[in-house]
């Protein structure tokens, strides 16, 4: 049975309804496609992996990276890791939807996304 195959009937299954980008519209997931392409070009189009466990340290070390070590454009180019701790969020018009989280230490990055300040 092909994995696609597979997939749709374990999530059929489970009852998850699959939602896939239409063809040729990758800006309906932006963030999604930028860091795949950051991912691609920056760790798996750089690296020879020799085993699963390769694979799986070297992608760690990539994450840990990008996550922590690397500046943002969307925090002033600083690094989250010297980023202070206080955040702005700026709405413009264009936001659709209620910004709300339900903890009081969240943050509303996007409609329905929520950031944890720790």
């Amino acid at each position: 049975m092909k994995s696609d195959k597979a997939f749709d009937q374990w999530a059929h299954a489970r009852g998850i309804t699959l939602q896939f980008i239409r063809p040729g519209k990758p800006v309906e997931n932006a963030y999604v496609e930028s860091f795949n392409g950051k991912l691609r070009d920056e760790c798996l189009d750089e690296s020879w992996f020799v085993n699963l466990t390769d694979a799986q340290r070297t992608i760690e070390g990539w994450r840990v990276e990008y996550n922590t070590g690397r500046p943002h454009s969307s925090l002033g180019n600083q690094t989250p890791a010297t980023k202070p701790k206080t955040t702005s969020i700026r709405r413009s018009s264009r936001d659709m939807g209620p910004m709300r989280c339900n903890s009081p230490t969240a943050i509303c990055a996007a409609p329905g996304v929520c950031l944890t300040v720790v």
